[in-house]
This record gives structure tokens, C-alpha cells and sequence, in this order.
């Protein structure tokens, strides 16, 4: 093997991952393993080896990005050695037409066989937005309001339902409550409207593709001859459909060779389930199982740190990651007095390490959106330049400008373009033709709209028909409500009479991941305001306001500037990238792990693999912190340290103010008789979640069957109960397993 050029550059274990080529394979690929480079050379292999011919591999990543890299590596891998005379290398002449996402692989498939199943070849590929119009089409079809239904959520929910395969007729056999119900009625419109405009949306590919390959057998054979080695990339993030899709395309020469990390499967909420890498050998007879640990990028320190963290998961194929770096500084770890000194502390250090480092080669991960909005401010007032990674800057988000176009407009009411956003924001009936003669007629007479509305008055009807009168009137009241309330309340409050009274968080009440985020960020916008909290709103409003303008032209300016900048990202949008430095930022219980994970044993292990992939990211330095107390929804609340950082093995960290350490009401000093034996223990009180949890499915004698209504994701019927837990099909929020001990259940 070390004579041979291509396997001489990998380690035992990648060798044989990459020699193993007859049957089903299932590769552990720890982080920073060299995951790629064993795919790649795989690939290489059996073609160089004669196994198959390059249209006889099928080759599945997740992006198109990687696709790509992928082919261009292989190709590099197949250059032949320079011959003894001297004349130049040849490059093997090969294209893989077979490779690329589940997605672009299905779509090649109907193009070419959907014929069988009625699909036209030159069908359209819908967008997100297309599919949202046929959506709302549908809803108005039946008369159903998109206020008391999110047409977003009718899409998230059909979407899920593809990815599970399930249609139409079967959706609507199993649909309970009123919001289900309410899709299955959308879901057929929405179908038969795709259909008619010989169109797919993305689920509908593999969907389709699935319902192709059972139905025709002509076709499974054709593709079960064709795909003599299947390779599966990232396979921990496969949902069900993927699932199936590849079960069918490996069902003859079964030589399927998938590679991925449960310890880094952390996207349930977009579908994915972990249970397909769990539960491989399970699937596919006579498994080969291999374990890549070698790490390529990170020092012992923080891969030893990182073991400890991960082997805590119950569900997980157990591994342990080594490498041969250097054993590296400690772990730093940092307990601020709140979220402004936390992200002051992260700001200077950047700039102590700069010159040795540059900002280019440091990322800060957190776990929310809504946590960039501090650490954005604090970038731009030390004037490191950043760039946000995943995610549109705070300000820009849209649930941000909704609420500052309302402030605008109560404070300047002739600033028509805010008050354009806002006047069928939330959604209440003013269409576009009436917006549209509503701003004709503003420049006709000179005026700004809302003076417009308050010199037609009530009597309005010549411009308008009665319907649209009584709406714009009614807007304009609740303008001048808002306007009235200005001097009564200080900014802080106002914000949040604001939001009640024009009930802008109602359009988020569907709890989906999207708009909780979204919540989360209205509730930091509140928290800027605190800043002002005692002064009377209309004096400093105004201030408020220039304040976040000045904030958003600095870092616009940050964003187009060419100078090296830090990373800013959430822990999600990390996965697949590394740095020399990783800052991981508000590690406290309910942030990190979130408080949602309280209610599932399965999302609280999510949360740890998160922790997994967060600290995984660094190659030399690891700096953790927390706030002692940190500001939700306008108040001050004392925090409780992150598990992920009381887990840690004492002898691997170092806390940087040791002075205030073991202050904190989350932890204390570590004894002999530390139950967990990590040296940093918990203490023994009853945490916020647990001394409120007196309602479980135990306490109410729970049955299968049963209707119960939860805080958190609303009525549901119970599937199944047992002694820790109980599992719930809820009306709007889909399937959940939770915790009886957090559960807080009441039958109904």
C-alpha cells in the first residue's frame, strides 16, 4: 500500500474504508477525519480498479458545492504517474454523470423515465416562492385567512408530509384538529395546481422518483443495473424518503457504501433522522462497519473535551476521537456579568489576537439568530470588521424592519415608505390596487398618505368601496392609538404595546423553528431598548431610532469593506467548516442547551451533538462563556451555566476570572463525592424547568388516546406513554416524544 499513490497518503483505517468495496459499508467519520478524502478516493479506486465504469457509480452529497469538489478531486486522483521518459502527466479522460444531490439526481431520472407516471420531461422545478403563491391561491380558494393560518406553515407541513411519503388521501386520513384538518383541505388544491402547470417542488422529485421506481418495474431494473456502487455522503442527515430511495437503488448488488456522523446529525427540525445511521446494520445484512477517529484539524485538548461532552448521548454509535497535533492550551472559559460584558470580553480578545492570528482565522458560533445582535453592535463599536454567515444582520431581518417601520411612522408620519411596509402588516385586507390608489392620490394632492387618510376621514367612500374604507380606517385608528400612547409609557413598554396592539407576534404563532427564531429576535429587539427604560418614550424615540440607523450604515460599510474579517454565525451554520479559533458564546441553561430541548430527551441530545459540532470547529484555541445574568424580553434574569461546560473534565479547562468562578448560582467547587465525577458539578436545587413541571402524563393518568393540551406545542392525542415517557401527535406541531417529568400535560 505505501508504494501505491493512491492510498499511500491515507491511514489504516481510511485504507480499508476505501478498499471495502463488495456489499454494504457503513463508515463513523469523527470530525476532521478526512471524510471527503475517503469518498473521493473510493471512487477513484474502483474506477482505477476496474469494479465499474463511472456511469455505473452513483455517487449522493447534499450540496452541489460538495458535488463538484468532489469530481474535481477524483479527477486530480486519476492523473497517471509521470512515465520514465519525462513526458508530461496524462490526465484520465471521465465524467461521473452521477453525481451530485438527491435532489438533481431525481430530477435527471423523471426528465428521463417520469413519462411512466405521467410527468412531461420539461416539467418546472417550483421555487419556495412559487410554491407560497399556489399556497395562498389554494387558501382563497377555499376562504381560508391566511391571519388564522400561516400559508408558510401550510407549506412547512405539506413538506414534511412528502418527505414522510405521504399524499393527499393518506395526509387527510390522519389529519386531527383544526390546523391539520385545515391542510388536508389545502394540500389536494395545492397538488392538482402543480399538476396542472406541469410542475414539481423540490419534494415532489424524490417523492415522484419513489412512486416511479415501485410502480414501473422496467425502470427500478434499469437503475438497479446501472448502479453497480452506490456512495452516500453526510448519511446522518437523510430523512425518510432519502431513506427509501436509497434502499430501492441498492436493493440487487447491495454495494452501498454510506459515510457520515451521528454525532453531527443536527438537523432534525428540516427532517432528518438519525435512526437511518443507528440503525444501518439493522438495515443492510452483514455490515461493515468502520470507524474513522483519527482527527486531522483539532489539538488533544479539545478533542478529548469533546469526547467527554458526546459520550453522555444515550443513541449514538460510540467513538473516540485522537489525533497526533500537539496536545494544546486548555479550554478558556469566561463568566461575564451580562451579554454586553460578554461580547466586550470576546471583542478585545479578538484584538489582542489579531496580529498574530488575523481576523480571517476566527469564527464566534452561538446557538439563536437573535445573538448575533449584540455581538454585531460590539464588532462595530471596537471596529472589528465581520461578516454574518447564514443569516441577514439583525436589522434586516424582516420581523425587525416591520417593527421599526411602526416606530417610524408614529414618530415621522410623513415617512410613506414605513408606512407602505406596514399598512397590511399583519396581514388585515388592504391589497395592493388599494395601496396603489391610495399612493396616486397622495401625490396628487401633495400630501403624505397617512395626512391623506386623516383628511378623508371616515367618509371616504368616493375613492374607495366600503370594505377597503372600513380597513383603511380602521389603520389609521390603531396609527393614531399607537401615536397617542407615545407619551405615556417609557420605550420599553411602548415596544411591547406596540406589538400587542398591532399584533405583529400573531404572525408567528404557529410554532415552527422560523418563527420561533423569529420571536426570539423581537424579543432582543426589545432588549435594546432597555438601554432607554426610564426615560418617557416620545423623548427618546427619536434617539432610538438614529441610534440603530448610525448601527446599520457601519455595518453596511463593515460588509463591503476588503479588509480580513471574523465569522459570525450560528452553531448550525458551522457544520462543515473550521477555523484556527473558535469563540462558542451564551452557553447557559435554555440558551444553550435551548430551553425547548427540556421537553424531548431526543432534542436535548441534538443539543448535545450541536455542543459536538460547535467545539469541533476550532483547530488550536476554544474560548467558552456565559453571562450571569442576561436580558429576555426587556428584564434582567439570572442565568444558570451551560452542562456543556459543567461536563467538562476539570484538568481540560482553564477559567479566566477565577475570582468570580464558583459565585455563579449554577455550579460550585468540585469534591470527592461529585455524583458525575467531572469535577464540576451541578448543584443540587431544583432547576426553573423542573420545579414547574407538577402536571405530567403521570400525575393525569394518562391513556393512549387521550386528548391533552401542552404550554408549549398545544392540544394533541397521546400515541403512547410509559414510566419517563410519552409521545403525542399534536395538531399543529406534529409527532413529539417528551419527558413526563417536563411534560406539563393537562387532558382535555
Amino acid at each position: 500500500m505505501q508504494n501505491d499513490p493512491l492510498l499511500s497518503q491515507l491511514n489504516e483505517k481510511q485504507i480499508e474504508a476505501v478498499t471495502t468495496t463488495e456489499g454494504p459499508v457503513l463508515v463513523i467519520a469523527g470530525a476532521g477525519s478526512g471524510k471527503t478524502r475517503v469518498l473521493t478516493h473510493r471512487v477513484a479506486y474502483l474506477i482505477r480498479e476496474n469494479k465499474a465504469r463511472p456511469e455505473e457509480i452513483l455517487t449522493v452529497t447534499f450540496t452541489n458545492k460538495a458535488a463538484n469538489e468532489i469530481k474535481e478531486r477524483i479527477k486530480k486522483l486519476l492523473i497517471t504517474k509521470d512515465p520514465a521518459d519525462g513526458s508530461p502527466a496524462k490526465k484520465l479522460s471521465f465524467t461521473l454523470p452521477w453525481s451530485g444531490t438527491f435532489h438533481s439526481i431525481c430530477a435527471k431520472i423523471l426528465r428521463i423515465d417520469g413519462k411512466h407516471i405521467g410527468i412531461n420531461p420539461t416539467f418546472t422545478i417550483y421555487d419556495p416562492e412559487d410554491q407560497l403563491k399556489l399556497i395562498k391561491d389554494a387558501m382563497k380558494d377555499l376562504d381560508i385567512s391566511t391571519k388564522n393560518c400561516s400559508p408558510k406553515s401550510v407549506l412547512a407541513t405539506i413538506s414534511s408530509a412528502k418527505n414522510e411519503l405521504i399524499n393527499a388521501p393518506e395526509f387527510a386520513k390522519q389529519a386531527q384538529g383544526f390546523f391539520l384538518e385545515t391542510v388536508a383541505k389545502i394540500y389536494p388544491i395545492y397538488q392538482k395546481a402543480l399538476e396542472s402547470n406541469q410542475a414539481l417542488d423540490f419534494d415532489d422529485l424524490i417523492f415522484k422518483t419513489i412512486i416511479l421506481l415501485k410502480n414501473h418495474d422496467q425502470t427500478r431494473e434499469k437503475y438497479q443495473n446501472r448502479f453497480k456502487y452506490i456512495l452516500i455522503d453526510e448519511y446522518q442527515d437523510t430523512n425518510y424518503a432519502q431513506y427509501i430511495l436509497v434502499k430501492v437503488f441498492s436493493d440487487k448488488y447491495r454495494n452501498l457504501f454510506v459515510v457520515g456522523d451521528d454525532a453531527q446529525s443536527i438537523y432534525k427540525w428540516r427532517g432528518a433522522d438519525i435512526r437511518n445511521i443507528l440503525n444501518f446494520e439493522n438495515d443492510y445484512e452483514k455490515t461493515v462497519v468502520i470507524k474513522l477517529e483519527q482527527n486531522y484539524r483539532s489539538t488533544q485538548t479539545i478533542l478529548d473535551a469533546t469526547n467527554q461532552i458526546i459520550k453522555l448521548n444515550t443513541k449514538q454509535k460510540p467513538k473516540k476521537l485522537w489525533t497526533k497535533n500537539e496536545q494544546g492550551e486548555a479550554i478558556t472559559i469566561y463568566e461575564a456579568e451580562d451579554e454586553h460584558e460578554e461580547a466586550r470580553t470576546i471583542a478585545e480578545k479578538l484584538l489582542d489576537m489579531n496580529n498574530e492570528t488575523g481576523f480571517e482565522n476566527i469564527a464566534i458560533l452561538y446557538r439563536t439568530n437573535a445573538q448575533s445582535r449584540i455581538l454585531e453592535e460590539i464588532m462595530l463599536n471596537y471596529n472589528i470588521p465581520y461578516k454574518l454567515i447564514g443569516n441577514v444582520r439583525f436589522y434586516e431581518r424582516r420581523e425587525i424592519k416591520d417593527i421599526l417601520a411602526y416606530l417610524r411612522v408614529i414618530i415621522n408620519p410623513d415617512d410613506d415608505l414605513s408606512l407602505i411596509r406596514i399598512i397590511n402588516t399583519p396581514r388585515r385586507g388592504i391589497g395592493k390596487q388599494t395601496i396603489d390608489m391610495l399612493k396616486l392620490s397622495a401625490r396628487q394632492n401633495n400630501v403624505g398618505v397617512l395626512k391623506l387618510l386623516h383628511l378623508a376621514g371616515p367618509d371616504n367612500s368616493n375613492n374607495f368601496n366600503d370594505g377597503a374604507t372600513t380597513k383603511l380606517n380602521g389603520f389609521t385608528k390603531l396609527i393614531d392609538k399607537l401615536t397617542t400612547k407615545l407619551t405615556e409609557l417609557n420605550l420599553v413598554d411602548y415596544i411591547k404595546f406596540v406589538l400587542e396592539t398591532t399584533e405583529l407576534l400573531e404572525e408567528y404563532k404557529e410554532p415552527t423553528d422560523e418563527n420561533l427564531a423569529r420571536i426570539e429576535n423581537i424579543k432582543e429587539f426589545i432588549n435594546i431598548a432597555t438601554k432607554y427604560k426610564d426615560a418617557p418614550a416620545h423623548e427618546v424615540l427619536a434617539q432610538f431610532l438614529e441610534d440603530i440607523s448610525l448601527l446599520e450604515q457601519q455595518a453596511k460599510e463593515s460588509e463591503q469593506s476588503s479588509q480580513p474579517k471574523v465569522t459570525l454565525m450560528t452553531i448550525h451554520s458551522a457544520k462543515g467548516l473550521e477555523f484556527e479559533h473558535i469563540f462558542v458564546a451564551g452557553l447557559e441553561e435554555n440558551l444553550f442547551p435551548h430551553s425547548r430541548s427540556y421537553l424531548d430527551p431526543e432534542e436535548m441530545e441534538e443539543e448535545r451533538r450541536l455542543a459536538y459540532v460547535a467545539f469541533t470547529r476550532a483547530k488550536k484555541r476554544l474560548f467558552l462563556s456565559f453571562a450571569k445574568q442576561r436580558t429576555i424580553f426587556g428584564a434582567r434574569q439570572d442565568t444558570m451555566i451551560s452542562r456543556f461546560i459543567e461536563e467538562l473534565p476539570e484538568e481540560l479547562v482553564e477559567f479566566e476570572n477565577p475570582n468570580k468562578f464558583g459565585e455563579h448560582d449554577g455550579f460550585h467547587e468540585a469534591s470527592e463525592d461529585d455524583s458525575d465525577g467531572l469535577g464540576l458539578g451541578r448543584k443540587k436545587k431544583t432547576s426553573s424547568a423542573s420545579s414547574t413541571a407538577s402536571v405530567s402524563s403521570q400525575s393525569i393518568q394518562a391513556q393512549v388516546g387521550d386528548r391533552v393540551k401542552s404550554d408549549y406545542f398545544g392540544t394533541g392525542t397521546i400515541l403512547s406513554v410509559d414510566e419517563s415517557t410519552v409521545k403525542i401527535r399534536f395538531d399543529k406541531a406534529g409527532v413529539k416524544e417528551l419527558a413526563t417529568e417536563y411534560a406539563r400535560l393537562i387532558k382535555i
